[in-house]
């Protein structure tokens, strides 16, 4: 069907188990959601979603690096702050993603659903020189690489938030 004035959506939507395709306007950040997978949704204006494959087992809320390609996808695998190539933090994946399989990374934006529960809205936050794919609000020192991957939005152990502006 053609809408040739727009396409209003409710503010009042059922939200529960993913259905992958569906739009429906997030009342709490003003902005429509779009769900990609069962598990993983991008809302529209708050930050871009790429699609990837996973070079290694991958949890959600990882910070990854672009290693290398397959196809038309970026492969992806956790970054850490031991060296320039390592420390490209490209985004957080968004969905955990079996080595091989194809997943989301948040590349900038909103990062939700993290644990911040130990930091403070507003402090930054590094890429770890210690984990592969881990955050950290401690300043790396060198010669470990200084990474900012974000700022502290939501103080949270289950629904915590970054906002990732990316360098």
């Amino acid at each position: 069907p053609v809408f040739n004035d727009g396409l209003t959506l409710g503010v009042t939507p059922t939200v529960g188990a993913g259905e992958p395709g569906k739009v429906y306007w997030d009342s709490v950040y003003g902005f429509p959601n779009v769900e990609l997978t069962a598990t993983t949704g991008v809302k529209l204006g708050l930050g871009g979603a790429i699609p990837v494959i996973a070079g290694e087992n991958l949890a959600a809320g990882d910070a990854v690096y672009i290693s290398g390609g397959s196809g038309v996808f970026p492969v992806v695998m956790k970054a850490k702050a031991d060296t320039e190539e390592h420390a490209r933090v490209k985004g957080f994946v968004m969905n955990t993603t079996a080595n091989g399989a194809n997943g989301y990374v948040k590349q900038f934006g909103f990062v939700e659903n993290l644990n911040t529960n130990s930091w403070a809205v507003g402090d930054l936050v590094y890429l770890s020189g210690a984990t592969a794919g881990a955050v950290t609000n401690v300043q790396p020192v060198a010669p470990l690489i200084q990474t900012v991957v974000g700022r502290v939005i939501v103080k949270s152990a289950t629904v915590g938030s970054l906002w990732r502006s990316p360098s």
